[in-house]
């Protein structure tokens, strides 16, 4: 995709995000934009980076990494890393790891690790389980259909994804 089919797919205040209003790096599919408030429907596409600012929607394909600020919304496939702040709600397929901030809500399926702050619920569809991670503890969903979590030491990257966390985060998060 070039920059102006890139553009056609994005949009602020329902109108189409212009296009010295974002960078788009087409060999690496990453999408950035200092602009709050925008709409991103990607829904066809896979292995993209966005990099945005607060109150945003976006929906993509499998295997995207996203890196925000806070109030964002996230319909997504699986194998996706997400590091954002609070307010965030996701729902995804399984597989995708979460780095967030205060109160989130994760509508998604088994396999995911979390590493959240305070007042996030996580919603899992393949077996209809609610759980309430503890701030700062990082928990690894268990397998398709089997109920639980584990907690791990750390947030693992998937072997698979070559992409760091954007944002450095406080230890002590």
């Amino acid at each position: 995709m070039n920059k102006k089919e890139v553009s056609k797919l994005v949009s602020h205040y329902g109108k189409p995000l212009g296009i010295n209003d974002f960078y788009w790096d087409q060999e690496s599919s990453t999408f950035s934009s200092q602009k709050n408030s925008i709409v991103i429907n990607f829904s066809g596409e896979s292995n993209c980076r966005f990099l945005v600012g607060s109150h945003c929607a976006i929906r993509s394909g499998h295997n995207c990494m996203f890196s925000t600020l806070d109030n964002c919304r996230f319909y997504t496939g699986s194998d996706c890393l997400f590091d954002t702040n609070e307010n965030c709600v996701f729902a995804t397929d399984e597989k995708c790891i979460f780095v967030t901030g205060d109160s989130c809500t994760f509508d998604t399926e088994s396999d995911c690790t979390f590493k959240t702050g305070k007042e996030c619920v996580v919603v899992r569809r393949d077996i209809y389980e609610v759980i309430k991670p503890e701030k700062g503890k990082t928990i690894r969903l268990n397998d398709y259909k089997i109920k639980g979590y584990k907690e791990i030491d750390r947030v693992e990257i998937c072997n698979k994804c070559t992409y760091p966390l954007l944002r450095k985060r406080d230890p002590n998060e």
